[in-house]
């Protein structure tokens, strides 16, 4: 579960100095919070979310060279993945500084780049754009913005994939209302995201949900893969192409 973001220059530079205060403290506040809420730990949890861009790439029959991690935080999917597809040039965006320096100290294969009210990049510059969860961090009334700013920076014929909490799962809603990380944030509904995907020119776009199992039920884990179509998930993802 990945750290926030942000916005406009108004809410971005109010919002900017809450994710610097956690940025050190990310991994094990979450870490934390994981284990004891499902027994798995944070690397659990990044490690399916890179497994799920795999089997979207190979499902879709990409073959992406660029990502972009939009949020990135202080890179976690981003080193998890230049170790399992380390031919794919990653690229990472975040609203705190502070998280970007700490990402870059782990010495991730990664250009990662501060940012504010825009993506500094091109038109289709991605050839597939991530973000996890950090949609709930960005005010509603801009939310919609950022889709079309990652709409505009994904290539011809890309993808986008966005993870979520889930709102309709009561272990997620008790773990977010009490998370020192989401004291300012709102869960979103898989609908009302995938409508802003519609919006802004996504097609064919797919919900699926994940981690039904905590761990001491990890026996049923292989049921996972069958079950992503019943709304009940602690999380959510949804992938729309361009």
């Amino acid at each position: 579960m990945h750290l926030r973001h942000e916005s406009s220059a108004g809410s971005e530079d109010k919002m900017r100095p809450e994710f610097d205060t956690f940025a050190e403290e990310y991994n094990a506040i979450n870490n934390s919070d994981a284990m004891r809420v499902t027994g798995y730990p944070l690397d659990y949890f990044t490690k399916y979310k890179v497994e799920d861009i795999c089997t979207e790439f190979k499902a879709n029959r990409l073959s992406p060279k660029t990502f972009l991690d939009f949020g990135c935080g202080i890179g976690n999917t981003l080193k998890s993945l230049s170790i399992k597809m380390p031919k794919l040039k990653l690229s990472g965006v975040e609203v705190s500084a502070t998280s970007i320096d700490i990402a870059k100290g782990l010495d991730i294969q990664a250009d990662l780049t501060v940012i504010d009210s825009s993506l500094p990049f091109g038109d289709r510059s991605f050839d597939f754009t991530f973000a996890s969860c950090v949609f709930h961090h960005i005010p509603e009334d801009e939310q919609g913005k950022w889709v079309n700013e990652l709409f505009r920076v994904t290539d011809d014929n890309g993808m986008m994939m966005i993870y979520e909490h889930n709102p309709l799962n009561p272990v997620t809603r008790h773990v977010f209302a009490n998370s020192p990380f989401d004291v300012n944030a709102k869960m979103l509904n898989p609908t009302r995201l995938k409508n802003m995907l519609l919006n802004s020119g996504f097609r064919e776009i797919t919900i699926r949900y994940r981690v039904f199992f905590p761990r001491i039920l990890r026996s049923l884990l292989f049921a996972e893969r069958f079950i992503t179509w019943l709304p009940f998930g602690a999380q959510f993802y949804i992938t729309g192409k361009k």
